[in-house]
């Protein structure tokens, strides 16, 4: 035999060992039935250290490295924010709450646009299929009185061929 088969025929016996077989327990269905359920938990096997050095390299720039705040760190910045706020003159105060209301504003604004733009798109797409549908609906009404046209032409010119051969016969 050669080391690899050897290896081979190794590798299930060590699996035999690291498996713990596990029997449930049995109902009385499967007693009557004769069916046995055995579950198999393999135990985890553990890696061998390897001879391999792996070096994780982040090559996002300096200033993009830092970490992302946590929720504490943001409350706190808020905090801040808002104790520098309050230490400002009235002056400034005004002028911040003035242009944050500005700021909230064009965004309001801009989500509006947004929400009517999304809506005539909805409106016009609605347009259009109804337009689509009663085109098909008037073509078929269309192709429906045609052929009805046809149908009573067809009849008149039949009535008027049946009345002049009656006449012909009848000698007038």
């Amino acid at each position: 035999m050669s080391t690899q088969e050897e290896m081979v025929n190794q590798e299930p016996e060590e699996n035999i060992e690291e498996a713990e077989v596990i029997e449930e327990p049995i109902s009385r269905e499967e007693k009557f039935l004769g069916i046995r359920s055995q579950v198999e938990i393999k135990k985890p096997q553990v890696e061998e250290p390897s001879d391999l050095d792996i070096e994780i390299i982040d090559d996002r720039p300096e200033e993009d490295r830092k970490k992302p705040r946590s929720q504490e760190q943001k409350k706190a910045d808020r905090v801040e924010v808002e104790e520098e706020i309050d230490d400002v003159d009235d002056k400034v105060k005004k002028r911040i709450n003035k242009l944050k209301y500005e700021f909230h504003e064009e965004r309001r604004a801009k989500e509006a646009a947004e929400r009517l733009r999304d809506e005539s798109v909805n409106f016009s797409r609605k347009q259009q299929e109804e337009n689509q549908r009663l085109k098909a609906l008037v073509q078929r009404g269309e192709g429906a009185l045609m052929t009805q046209v046809r149908a009573k032409a067809e009849a008149e010119l039949d009535k008027a061929k049946n009345q002049h051969n009656e006449a012909y016969e009848s000698g007038d």
